[in-house]
């Protein structure tokens, strides 16, 4: 990652994207957390994050400005949530617009499916 560089996090609040928030920071790197709620942002700053984006996986616009600035994007999709697909495509939507050429994707998408 070059120097002054910032990932998104979406996904930010739960575990794993606290994890990922802490790994990402302590390599250096500059995070922008992405949540739905300003009750979430000191929890996200405590465990690395540069700055608090508020967005909703659900709206276009809210996305555009959370992806907004950033060089990479790391997107958490939300687990056993029938809009997975659909908050995927939002966040892929926002990122190309963006002229993003660094996305992961971390989803747990049919984990839990029973043959």
């Amino acid at each position: 990652m070059g120097t002054g560089e910032t990932v998104l996090v979406t996904g930010a609040t739960g575990r794993t994207g606290k994890a990922v928030i802490a790994a990402l920071a302590e390599r250096g790197a500059c995070v922008r957390a992405m949540t739905r709620s300003r009750a979430s942002e000191d929890g996200l700053y405590a465990v690395g994050a540069h700055e608090v984006a508020l967005a909703d996986l659900g709206d276009r616009s809210s996305l555009e400005d959370a992806v907004s600035g950033v060089a990479r994007l790391y997107h958490i999709g939300p687990r056993f949530n029938d809009c997975e697909v659909a908050f995927g495509t939002n966040i892929i939507a926002a990122a190309r617009n963006a002229g993003l050429r660094h996305f992961v994707l971390h989803s747990v998408f049919h984990a839990q499916c029973r043959t």
